[in-house]
């Protein structure tokens, strides 16, 4: 996947180390918008991306479909400052599902996710110490 220096994007098919084809996606041409992390948050065993905007606003897009990017977020409080702490299969279902953090509290919530849209939304019962956080996932996991 690309953008250009206007905020278009592309995706790109691979075969191998091979280009076999090049879409363009019908995300808004911005520069505001991140990638924030890619898993299979609609159920379709294929990676989705996770976009934020730089206003705090985020996005599920599921480049299967090519459909258009869904608002999957219920909004924050105005100034709260969460960050992306992981994605993970949380609630078991095979669908990822995604935890943020606050920067300044430290207390974390969780967006269990059904088909790319938010049906659970909870505080963690984890330690809002900020000297702990998420791992990283590996590549395969």
């Amino acid at each position: 996947m690309t953008r250009d220096a206007r905020g278009a994007w592309s995706l790109h098919l691979m075969n191998g180390d091979t280009v076999t084809e090049h879409r363009g996606l019908p995300l808004k041409k911005s520069l505001a918008w991140r990638v924030v992390d890619s898993a299979d948050f609609d159920g379709d065993q294929l990676d989705d991306l996770l976009l934020r905007y730089a206003t705090g606003d985020w996005m599920i897009y599921g480049l299967a479909d090519g459909s258009q990017p869904r608002r999957s977020f219920p909004v924050l409080d105005a100034g709260d400052e969460w960050t992306f702490a992981s994605a993970g299969g949380y609630s078991g279902d095979g669908v990822a599902d995604i935890m943020l953090r606050h920067t300044d509290l430290g207390s974390w919530k969780l967006f269990t996710l059904s088909e790319a849209q938010v049906v659970a939304t909870a505080e963690s019962g984890l330690d809002a110490d900020l000297n702990w956080s998420a791992p990283a996932r590996q590549a395969g996991t």
